[in-house]
């Protein structure tokens, strides 16, 4: 059964229990950045609120309704043997991995460009949901630039919506425009396509890996320097995590916290070198647990698109629309058009939430137009808010589609950039 939803829905949205307030006008970025290229980096932490370290100036907890200014270009890597390593000042936006833990309630967490606490009101758009009793991670691809005070630098603002949380901060790499002088990659997106499913397999133990060769995986190239991947943990028999990183590098990082019972996915960029012989690895940290590994584009000199990061715009919610998605259904989205993102721009980044979910199920999303993919891009779970980073290709019409495995669920969906080939 296929709905079609052309229009742009801005209504507050519920999360975790707390309600935000309307949209404000966007202008968290005072200008539109330059078309950049990607530069990918080994995942390196560079935050840890319950650490007691002094780190990028600030190590403590978030409070209740409250902005917190972060100077990435100040971040240095602290787990050994992590070297030191800062986001540089002229970066146009960062893809950072935001791990929420120790919350004190139901709350959610918005990340954006430096700004978001001078536009009047809590932001009505969410990077991730959080609740007591549970580490959720998702990742961010987030505009980043001077301060409030136009202080040089590679700020981002992260606010906290109820209660107290904890954070923790993985940087996979930064934009640069290619006329600096930093060498930068171009991404091109490829229809989903699952490289590894270990419940076909052996599960993962504890404190073990499982390497992925990707020289046979179709549509890759050989001078890949990243690869933008999906990955999901099921049948968990503890609480973990699990992390995705170059086969030939250690593990001082996460990608997907997961729990009993529920199937938890993020999505991820993974660094690809020489080193590696092309090919990347899944580590489990505790107990046993199914690791499932989309790939879903990737980056290359050679490749198609540069990267414009937009304030965060609403451009779905179908609790004042569509009404929820149902079981064995799609919902084709247009993008093009809305929340800042040009006609004939070729991929989004899109931040997708499931909430009001009634049974277990999965959201797939890829280009209108294409045969649906055998993959997943989010996986909801009732009586419980998800949201996941989606980074995917755009069909021919600006639109992707948004699959429905089961039950019935209301989906949100925020733009946070998007790739054009100029």
């Amino acid at each position: 059964m296929h709905l079609r939803l052309a229009a742009v829905l801005t209504a507050a949205l519920v999360l975790a229990g707390a309600s935000t307030p309307a949209f404000a006008t966007p202008g968290s970025t005072p200008s539109t950045p330059a078309p950049s290229g990607f530069v990918p980096v080994s995942p390196v932490r560079v935050l840890d609120t319950r650490a007691n370290y002094q780190n990028c100036g600030w190590t403590s907890t978030l409070s209740e309704n409250s902005f917190t200014d972060v100077d990435l270009a100040a971040c240095a890597g602290h787990m050994p043997p992590t070297p030191y390593f800062t986001v540089p000042a002229g970066a146009t936006a960062v893809v950072v991995n935001v791990t929420a833990t120790n919350a004190s309630a139901n709350s959610y967490l918005s990340i954006g460009a430096p700004g978001l606490q001078t536009q009047g009101s809590p932001p009505a758009f969410s990077t991730l949901n959080v609740s007591p009793g549970h580490d959720v991670a998702n990742l961010v691809t987030v505009p980043v630039g001077p301060d409030q005070h136009g202080n040089p630098g590679a700020d981002l603002t992260v606010y906290n919506h109820a209660g107290s949380v904890d954070i923790v901060l993985d940087v996979l790499g930064y934009y640069m425009t290619p006329s600096q002088t930093q060498t930068t990659y171009r991404y091109t997106p490829t229809q989903p396509a699952r490289v590894l499913d270990t419940r076909q397999q052996v599960p993962l133990g504890p404190q073990t890996q499982r390497a992925v060769q990707l020289n046979s995986v179709p549509g890759i190239p050989t001078d890949a320097a990243a690869l933008v991947v999906n990955l999901t943990a099921t049948d968990a028999s503890t609480k973990g995590f699990l992390t995705v990183a170059p086969a030939s590098g250690g593990y001082t990082t996460s990608t997907v916290n997961y729990e009993p019972g529920k199937d938890v996915s993020n999505q991820a960029i993974v660094p690809l070198s020489t080193s590696s012989g092309g090919s990347i690895a899944v580590y489990n940290n505790a107990g046993s647990v199914d690791a499932v590994l989309d790939v879903v584009g990737y980056y290359s000199a050679g490749g198609q698109g540069l990267f414009t990061p937009v304030p965060p715009s609403r451009v779905l919610d179908t609790r004042t629309g569509a009404g929820p998605i149902g079981p064995d259904s799609t919902l084709p989205l247009a993008v093009a058009g809305h929340g800042g993102v040009p006609a004939g721009a070729i991929g989004a980044v899109l931040n997708l939430t499931a909430t009001q979910e009634t049974q277990p199920s999965h959201l797939t999303v890829w280009p209108d137009g294409q045969p649906t993919p055998g993959t997943s891009s989010l996986n909801t779970n009732p009586s419980s808010d998800i949201a996941n980073h989606v980074q995917t290709q755009l069909g021919p019409d600006g639109a992707v589609d948004i699959y429905n495995h089961a039950g019935s669920t209301q989906v949100i969906a925020d733009v946070y950039g998007y790739f054009t080939a100029s």
